[in-house]
């Protein structure tokens, strides 16, 4: 059985990135060296690195990336890659993302598609456009604008949007017409919301890699630090909530470590004996 071979008995960890290994409000746009070096000794001690992040695969750091986690989640879950094969994905369908397109072209609300290869930004200003770049810490290239929608929704699926709503009236706009089927989750600046079908999130990615890897994992942690990190961290056997994280999270989790900038990874990894 796949599982029985891939296991072996080995632990797995996994990693928010955005208040966990990066904050790109306070300029921490890669993880700390401290951090990289307790990462690399999981790898060496044959523990699972993965990576559960709402962004999309092209928008995760190159610094990330090169940590060569074992691993990654991406949009919340809806996308999720093993040893670089694809093993979960769900996009959201073509007829709901032209819907949503077309809503923000009525009403003037910047909308980013994510795929994995890449994102294609709507109704963005060069100047939004920019600011985005810069507030997520992401390569340029990776936000297209593209002229001819219906090429790139023929050429690429959809799992997440990045929706921009800079007053409330538009908030309850969006609320009000695709509340009920997707999550609308502010993000940390920018005015942006993550925007992603209700029957994905990190946890269920949490759980579909303990059922692929199967019974011989032997433990699960997992790290992080805001409200779409709280059923991650009650899936996995050990949930550890960043000390300047989100207050209900904190009460959710098994431990509380300090901040990213106090190497609050390494340290509880320390107090954990993983490394």
């Amino acid at each position: 059985m796949r599982g029985e071979v891939i296991a072996m008995g080995r632990k797995i960890i996994f990693f928010d990135i955005d208040g966990t290994l990066t904050k790109c409000e306070k300029n921490i746009h890669k993880p700390t060296p401290e951090t990289i070096r307790a990462i690399r000794k999981l790898k060496e001690n044959r523990i699972y690195v993965a990576i559960a992040t709402g962004r999309s695969k092209c928008f995760i750091q190159k610094s990330i990336l090169e940590l060569e986690p074992d691993i990654l989640i991406c949009n919340n879950g809806a996308y999720i890659e093993m040893n670089g094969e694809v093993i979960n994905s769900k996009p959201i369908s073509k007829t709901y993302v032209v819907d949503i397109v077309n809503t923000g072209k009525i009403y003037e609300i910047p909308i980013v598609l994510e795929s994995p290869e890449c994102c294609y930004a709507v109704n963005m200003s060069l100047e939004e456009r920019k600011r985005l770049i810069r507030n997520i810490a992401v390569e340029s290239r990776f936000i297209k604008t593209v002229d001819e929608q219906k090429s790139f929704l023929e050429q690429f699926q959809i799992y997440k949007l990045i929706v921009i709503l800079p007053t409330k009236e538009k908030f309850d706009i969006i609320n009000r017409k695709y509340g009920n089927e997707f999550n609308i989750l502010r993000q940390q600046s920018f005015y942006s919301y993550d925007f992603y079908p209700k029957n994905v999130s990190k946890g269920k990615g949490v759980r579909i890699i303990k059922e692929y890897v199967g019974n011989k994992l032997t433990e699960s942690y997992a790290f992080g630090d805001d409200v779409n990190d709280m059923e991650m961290l009650n899936e996995a056997d050990i949930g550890i909530a960043m000390g300047d994280g989100n207050e209900e999270l904190k009460k959710h989790a098994d431990y509380v470590t300090e901040p990213l900038e106090q190497e609050g990874i390494s340290k509880m990894l320390t107090r954990l004996e993983l490394i």
